[in-house]
């Protein structure tokens, strides 16, 4: 199911009625909708939808009503709704603007970063919905959400030029659904984002990675590309911070630094778990370092060739 309308004749949304509808992208509430009632777990696990807006005469939420929304960014709650119930958006992790007209309260919101919740229509949205992209201003920055609409195809170009960082969960599980797997070539990075956050790639099919030159890029986030199981081989510009699990691929994935040595704030398991095996070929990343001469010591390391662009193993 991509899309579905709700008659207006429907009352209530029985308990777990769409759970893990993966592909649902969009909710429809008939004009004149009499709906007063969404049970627990009515759209948990509806992985794709990304905003709704919830008609007049709601009256109440149940329990984890949508939890585990991960594309979720945008809901309208009415000012009729009186109980919304506990978790009603546990791990939400991209919703960022909650348009709460009623007098009820929510509790256990998620930490996002920029979260508001608005208690009127007289706000100002952060969000911008583009022909492929959905972007975010938040704190100075312009962050990259996702895509307005699920692709077919894993094609991450384009990226509107003014984008500086990549948010948490952005492309998460993008090359699932319920009924195939989406593949692509690779992505290129653009040289003006700083940060890639926590799960931004998680479980995505591609097999490479290219930085553009001179990469502003400080930090890359928990998990990141973890799972990314057919990424082959990255070159990593030399970054600032790496979080836990950043690009732990399980695909024996060989990564390129541009750094001479793993810097002190890289997480110990960026690349691979606790007791990981080398001759592991399929599980094990490799990782080799940067050097301009032939090291005398220990250890895998890289360089330019003459032409600046093919890389060439000590």
């Amino acid at each position: 199911i991509l899309s579905i309308t709700i008659p207006k004749r429907v009352k209530i949304i029985k308990e777990a009625a769409f759970y893990f509808c993966f592909n649902l992208e969009e909710v429809i509430f008939e004009e004149g909708s009499q709906l007063e009632i969404i049970e627990d777990f009515a759209f948990t696990d509806c992985e794709r939808l990304i905003y709704i807006n919830l008609p007049t005469g709601l009256k109440s939420i149940g329990i984890k009503g949508f939890s585990d929304c991960y594309d979720m960014i945008s809901i309208t709650i009415p000012s009729t709704v009186e109980y919304i119930g506990n978790y009603a958006f546990l791990d939400c992790y991209k919703l960022v603007e909650i348009i709460n007209l009623s007098n009820t309260s929510i509790n256990c919101l998620p930490e996002n970063p920029g979260l508001m919740v608005y208690n009127s229509l007289n706000y100002q949205s952060r969000l911008v919905y583009g022909d492929k992209y959905i972007t975010f201003n938040y704190n100075n920055k312009v962050y990259l959400m996702g895509f307005t609409t699920y692709q077919e195809f894993l094609d991450i170009d384009d990226i509107p030029e003014n984008v500086t960082d990549i948010y948490q969960y952005a492309f998460y599980k993008q090359s699932y659904t319920t009924d195939y797997y989406v593949y692509l070539e690779g992505i290129t990075i653009s040289n003006k984002i700083k940060t890639i956050g926590k799960y931004a790639f998680y479980f995505s099919y591609f097999n490479s990675i290219t930085f553009e030159s001179n990469s502003s890029l400080e930090f890359i986030g928990e998990s990141a590309f973890e799972e990314c199981y057919y990424l082959e081989e990255i070159i990593l510009p030399n970054v600032d911070v790496i979080e836990n699990k950043a690009l732990q691929t399980r695909a024996g994935t060989i990564v390129y630094c541009e750094a001479t040595a793993q810097p002190a704030a890289w997480a110990e398991e960026w690349l691979n778990p606790e007791g990981a095996d080398e001759t592991d070929t399929y599980g094990y990343n490799h990782v080799y370092w940067y050097s301009e001469t032939k090291p005398t010591t220990d250890g895998k390391y890289w360089h330019y060739a003459d032409d600046g662009v093919t890389i060439q193993i000590w």
